[in-house]
């Protein structure tokens, strides 16, 4: 997930992005070819808005490393968002497989990672 920081050139569709997970770098790229490759998506944030709906169904990818000291296997675990906090990009996160635990995590730098991911996306 990136954001555009700077249009360098609006007729041949060239802009500067930075990337969420990466923000002290900054890219030049051609919007106008990445999209004819199908390489980026444009979006107006919308879909991150719905993240932060109480009640709203997603599913976390879980590492071998992140479930190391647990018995349970790594892949992907569907779970509902308790609580959410837009200003600090943060929801709260409580696992079918796992309801007497809450986990938060911080929304865009886990789906720019592609870690989280809505269930069922009205988008």
């Amino acid at each position: 997930m990136a954001v555009v920081s700077d249009v360098l050139d609006k007729d041949a569709g060239r802009t500067s992005i930075v990337y969420v997970v990466e923000p002290s770098e900054v890219y030049e790229i051609s919007v106008k070819e990445m999209l004819e490759e199908g390489t980026i998506r444009i979006t107006n944030g919308d879909e991150i808005e719905q993240f932060y709906e109480v009640g709203a169904k997603v599913s976390v990818k879980w590492t071998k490393e992140e479930i190391a000291d647990t018995n349970w296997r790594a892949g992907w675990y569907v779970g509902e968002v308790q609580e959410a906090d837009p200003q600090y990009d943060e929801i709260t996160v409580q696992f079918v497989a796992e309801p007497e635990s809450l986990y938060t995590y911080e929304v865009t730098p886990c789906v720019a990672e592609g870690k989280l991911r809505m269930v069922n996306p009205v988008l």
